[in-house]
């Protein structure tokens, strides 16, 4: 696999504004006032949690939300021989959930379907200059177990509306990047995050679901945490939110949930590489318009030159940050004659995507390593802060 020495870009959608902030070869966005009370904020040396106020004004614009770039140069990439997870105490999984067989009937219209040719259908481009293979096709299909926990994440700043990927991994519980709810080192959450899951050219299958919590590591809200250059390629750009509930159900009841891995759970040495194969999900806005679910499936290495990071080839793009990185994607076979792996847990998150190469030859992403101190502990203080309705 080929050292990358390329600009960066981080793949939620966001568009830079007039009234950007340089810093070194960073761009970072500041765009209009972000809605975050310091009443309504808690924090402790682990993770902040913020409790999304009842009332909100703010609109989401479906049709057309803004794009985000933020940039940096000459990532130290490259593989690791015999690289071990920066796991904090402990390794291990959690296990997803089917759908509630009661919970049904959400299916809504949120905009105008877009014109997508059936003969425009996204097919892999094998490899870019990464020499790092992949395969990028539209998923085959959204609605249903376990295609359904992935989606689309709306939210705003200020007055805009920019769109990121996440999936459920509780019944009440979502994981998306961090860089998508909040602004990395300025104490500032962003606001109004609605999340559809299957999203699909305009229908929400299993409706929209608003925040209730948002969760992301402390390091990362105060900006002490470690990354390539500030604010881009992390060791925590993770986040979770705790959704509200609909008539005593969660959004997990429509859609099942996935399980997540961390401390190196699901990995193996291969290859003189901590590797495993993974399949990527998300609504990267250059396939398809962002209007279909995609799906990358591509070998996962770690690496550990500037921070701890899980890296594959992939055709996506801005969009599909926060999007799910899940170890054996899909309905495990019924077996006859065999025996499973060693690692048979189906639908495990291990990572989300967090940033990628602006050079579109490249054609490589990057997530933070999964590990107890960020997923487990944001995880952990979702469940403990919130109502069980949303863990149980």
């Amino acid at each position: 696999m080929k050292n990358q020495s390329a600009a960066i870009t981080i793949f939620s959608t966001f568009l830079l504004t007039a009234g950007s902030l340089a810093t070194g070869s960073l761009t970072l966005a500041q765009s209009g006032s972000i809605s975050s009370e310091a009443a309504a904020v808690a924090s402790d040396s682990n993770t902040t949690v913020f409790t999304v106020p009842a009332q909100n004004s703010q609109t989401i614009n479906y049709s057309n939300p803004k794009t985000l770039e933020q940039k940096v140069k000459n990532f130290p990439g490259g593989p690791q021989s015999d690289l071990s997870f920066p796991a904090t105490g402990e390794s291990g999984y959690k296990p997803g959930s089917k759908p509630n067989s009661s919970a049904s009937g959400l299916s809504v219209k949120l905009a105008d379907p877009a014109a997508i040719s059936p003969s425009n259908s996204v097919e892999s481009d094998n490899f870019g200059t990464s020499n790092h293979p992949f395969t990028t096709a539209r998923n085959p299909q959204t609605v249903g177990y376990p295609y359904s926990p992935s989606g689309k994440l709306y939210f705003n700043i200020g007055s805009s509306t920019y769109v990121c990927s996440a999936s459920v991994i509780q019944r009440g519980v979502i994981v998306t990047a961090a860089h998508c709810v909040a602004n990395f080192g300025a104490r500032q959450f962003y606001s109004n995050w609605r999340f559809v899951p299957a999203y699909n050219n305009g229908t929400a299958p299993y409706g929209e679901w608003t925040a209730n919590r948002a969760i992301v590591p402390t390091s990362y809200y105060t900006g002490t945490d470690r990354c390539s250059q500030r604010g881009v390629v992390c060791d925590n750009d993770v986040a979770v939110l705790v959704m509200n509930p609909k008539s005593n159900f969660n959004v997990g009841d429509y859609t099942g949930w996935y399980g997540f891995a961390y401390g190196g759970s699901g990995y193996t040495t291969f290859l003189n590489n901590t590797a495993t194969q993974l399949t990527q999900i998300g609504y990267p806005v250059a396939l398809d318009n962002g209007q279909i679910q995609e799906r990358n499936d591509a070998l996962s290495y770690t690496n550990s030159n500037g921070s701890f990071q899980q890296l594959i080839g992939s055709l996506m793009t801005g969009g599909s940050s926060g999007g799910p990185w899940v170890i054996n994607y899909g309905i495990p076979p019924t077996l006859n004659g065999t025996t499973a792996g060693r690692y048979p847990n189906p639908n495990i998150v291990t990572g989300v995507t967090s940033w990628g190469f602006t050079d579109a030859n490249v054609k490589q992403q990057g997530a933070s390593v999964f590990t107890s101190s960020n997923i487990l502990s944001l995880y952990n203080t979702a469940c403990t802060n919130t109502s069980l309705l949303a863990c149980r």
